[in-house]
């Protein structure tokens, strides 16, 4: 696989002292962690397919892989889906400690969180999150790989437009700021 060279956001600092002045810095490192653990999937998946991801970018929203940029259709699915499958077995096998070892749940249960988070928003169909990658891919087979990009774009700014209306719909009681964040990205 190589040397994976992980560079550091100036905003993911910004970012770690607002969440330490909140009280929040454990939470945010466990999902920073688990982002550059998401995108090593991504990276591990890729080598073995011949192609190199070596440079993850740890941002305040996530983290990012760049390297070989053109994959096969096919490969670009598995690539895709490596990453969340990933975060998907950490967060069942940590899990499953929780019935052999229950003390273990009031230590883990923000990883189990993190993971499963990771993998349920990343597999949304919208670009460039994963599910958006698999379903452009899986698209451009049967549309052209031009029209699968417009419509998976698409797709991506109506879920968005969602997310807004339910940030707008909590603006009443509480704001989830979570659907705002989603919306913005």
């Amino acid at each position: 696989m190589g040397g994976i060279k992980l560079k550091i956001h100036p905003l993911f600092y910004l970012f770690l002292i607002v969440e330490l002045a909140v009280g929040n810095a454990f939470v945010f490192v466990v999902y920073a962690i688990t982002a550059v653990i998401h995108e090593v999937g991504h990276s591990f998946s890729a080598s073995k397919r011949g192609y190199y991801l070596n440079k993850i970018v740890l941002t305040p929203f996530g983290a990012l892989v760049s390297g070989s940029s053109e994959f096969d259709l096919k490969d670009q699915v598995s690539i895709a889906l490596a990453g969340p499958i990933l975060n998907l077995l950490i967060g069942a096998v940590v899990m499953s400690l929780w019935w052999i070892i229950p003390e273990t749940y009031a230590y883990t249960d923000v990883i189990v969180i993190a993971n499963f988070s990771m993998a349920i928003v990343n597999l949304m169909p919208c670009y460039p999150l994963d599910g958006g990658r698999v379903l452009s891919a899986m698209l451009s087979k049967k549309f052209g790989e031009e029209k699968a990009h417009k419509i998976t774009k698409t797709l991506g700014v109506m879920l968005s437009l969602v997310f807004f209306i339910v940030f707008i719909i909590t603006l009443k009681s509480a704001p989830n700021l979570s659907a705002f964040m989603m919306g913005t990205f």
